[in-house]
């Protein structure tokens, strides 16, 4: 369970604010173009090329969800292979806000509250391991 669903079942935070934030944390990551630059990944010529298919996929669908994503088509262009996405799928969810950052910042909960509920969910996740251990299951 993941904290923000640990939160919810708890009653700590409505769904409205979970989803809120959630939606804040994906809007805040940076961008896997700018991730694929920065660590020379890409080049500018590239990032424009595949941005320009995904607009292209997007105007022939005449829908606005997204098509095709970004790291599908660098690997279908042959501009990094599966390992190198998942390195930089790595990078892009380090660097999005953590989820109860998110919640304080939006007034769903305090500083104080958020450092109680952290503790309190890693005696949660280290007692479920442990359940999930004496049962032979992983994860």
């Amino acid at each position: 369970m993941r904290f923000g669903d640990y939160l919810l079942s708890r009653g700590t935070v409505t769904l409205k604010d979970l989803v809120s934030a959630l939606n804040a944390q994906r809007l805040e990551q940076e961008p896997l173009g700018k991730i694929a630059l920065a660590q020379g990944k890409l080049n500018i010529k590239q990032v424009f090329l595949v941005l320009n298919a995904q607009a292209s996929d997007r105007e022939i669908a005449r829908s606005d969800t997204q098509g095709y994503l970004f790291g599908d088509i660098c690997i279908e262009f042959g501009f990094f292979n599966d390992q190198e996405l998942i390195d930089l799928l790595r990078l892009q969810r380090m660097s999005r806000p953590q989820i109860g950052e998110i919640l304080v910042n939006k007034g769903a909960l305090s500083r104080e509250q958020l450092q109680e509920f952290l503790r309190e969910y890693a005696v949660y996740k280290k007692a479920r391991k442990g359940a999930d251990m004496a049962l032979g299951r992983s994860g």
